[in-house]
């Protein structure tokens, strides 16, 4: 399977303490998302990358947001990348990282099915060399949006003393 990953050069994440670091991810899977098909499935895909401090995806890095492939009638996908991708992107202290989570339909406008914001601080606190998972609960992204289920996020944070 061909993954998505970013690399995101901290700058100070934390304050005062004159850490930088790298984080790597990827989005891995969904799990119990909601159906939004007439045949009780989804065809989830994701968009991912980096938020700034409102949990907006960056203005100033289109090129940042990653589209993964179409996962057919299922409401447990793993989600599959087009090709690797590695960015490196300057972010603040309060940047994190952004995912939602489309139902893609062949006529008419796609439908969301949720997002997860994760801030950077809280990777940051696992740091090391091996790749670890996130479990992230979705979230609507109006209020009165129906949503269920999580994203599993995997990534890895080296930290630079």
């Amino acid at each position: 399977i061909c993954l998505i990953r970013f690399r995101a050069q901290m700058a100070n994440l934390v304050a005062g303490s004159g850490k930088d670091g790298k984080l790597t991810f990827y989005v891995a899977s969904g799990t119990d998302l909601i159906a939004c098909d007439l045949n009780g499935k989804s065809d989830p895909y994701c968009r991912a990358g980096c938020c700034d401090a409102t949990g907006q995806f960056r203005a100033d890095d289109d090129y940042c947001v990653k589209v993964s492939k179409v996962a057919k009638k299922t409401l447990n996908p793993v989600f599959v990348w087009p090709k690797y991708y590695e960015n490196v992107v300057p972010v603040e202290r309060d940047a994190g990282i952004r995912v939602e989570v489309w139902d893609h339909d062949a006529v008419g406008k796609d439908d969301p099915m949720g997002v997860a914001i994760v801030p950077f601080s809280q990777l940051e606190s696992q740091t090391g060399t091996e790749l670890k998972h996130l479990d992230v609960p979705l979230q609507p992204r109006k209020p009165g949006e129906k949503v269920s289920g999580t994203i599993k996020i995997a990534y890895i944070w080296n930290s630079k003393a």
